[in-house]
């Protein structure tokens, strides 16, 4: 995975107006519990939405490490902000993200695949309790999706891990693009996206996913576009200089809300 490094700038635009940007990255982040069971069609337009916390992403600085003229260049480029709720109900965990995006790509329909190789990226990073077992949930702007479970951090880059065939049963995901897919000529608006875990799969490690239970998440963001000098990364939490995203200790306490 990209290397990141601490930026000290935010984001300041807003999608929507439904966000508002933050002075610095929450200590935590919360998912509120919903009776309802959500139609997953990347719309984010049912009324349940509205109540779950709405997260700003926020900006990585990728530039770090760059030759100063490539550096200053990269800088340059405007941030294309983005958000992200999270709802849970009886049987599933559900991400909503809406981003800003001028240049909607995918390159893969392929689920189970490393999609953050083809295009344009959501990433759903969950850690029950304080082990270093993980998993690492992926939905891009066709729905496709990728659900990797890594039993322990020192086997997290074994080719084995990547098993394409080894599909996950129950991951729902669906996405909407505003504008042109894979069109470099024109600008787009952006692209939604709703995905779907069962609760169940969660399970695993011998923690569920329930109040009062210990976890951590990152969500983050791949934004390709021709009309960026370089590959943008955001996210939540914001990661120290020199982490990765699968560097675990980083991520931000998730806060299971009561049903």
């Amino acid at each position: 995975m990209k290397k990141l490094h601490k930026l000290s700038l935010v984001a300041s635009a807003m999608l929507l107006g439904i966000c508002s940007a933050y002075a610095d990255t929450p200590e935590n982040v919360k998912i509120k519990y919903t009776s309802s069971e959500l139609k997953i069609d990347g719309k984010l337009d049912e009324s349940a939405w509205q109540s779950a916390v709405c997260y700003p992403l926020q900006r990585h600085n990728n530039w770090a490490g760059l030759p100063e003229k490539t550096r200053k260049r990269v800088q340059l480029d405007p941030f294309q902000p983005g958000s992200f709720r999270l709802l849970y109900n009886d049987k599933y965990l559900y991400l909503g993200i809406d981003f800003e995006d001028s240049d909607v790509i995918a390159g893969s329909t392929k689920n189970q695949s490393r999609l953050y190789r083809t295009g344009d990226l959501a990433e759903l990073f969950l850690t029950p309790g304080n082990g270093h077992a993980y998993f690492e949930i992926y939905v891009n702007p066709v729905g496709a999706h990728t659900f990797y479970v890594f039993p322990g951090g020192g086997v997290a880059n074994l080719e084995m891990m990547f098993d394409e065939n080894k599909i996950t049963a129950g991951i729902i995901a669906a996405a909407q693009v505003q504008g042109t897919l894979n069109n470099h000529s024109d600008r787009d608006r952006g692209w939604s996206a709703e995905l779907a875990v069962p609760l169940e799969k969660l399970a695993i490690f011998g923690i569920e996913f329930a109040f009062g239970k210990p976890w951590t998440i990152l969500v983050s963001r791949y934004n390709y576009a021709v009309h960026l000098r370089k590959l943008q990364f955001s996210g939540v939490p914001i990661m120290p200089a020199g982490s990765s995203y699968g560097d675990l200790e980083y991520h931000a306490p998730l806060l299971i809300q009561k049903k």
